[in-house]
């Protein structure tokens, strides 16, 4: 149980790493007003000297 446990905690830091990046890209890429990247810390993360999550990503795309 205990591995199980840790293998969540590692593929949640992962998603956080995927979400980062891919975000990002998608803000260098696109046009300025096209990306909407909502970020959040926890008082957890801030205590660890974390940076924010992505909680949001927004993409709007015209024709």
């Amino acid at each position: 149980m205990l591995h199980a446990a840790a293998a969540l905690r590692r593929d949640s830091a992962d998603l956080d790493l995927y979400a980062t990046v891919l975000s990002g890209n998608l803000a260098d890429s696109l046009p300025p007003d096209a990306v909407r990247v909502e970020r959040r810390r926890s008082v957890a993360q801030r205590m660890a000297g974390r940076e924010d999550s992505v909680a949001q990503l927004d993409v709007a795309l015209q024709e």
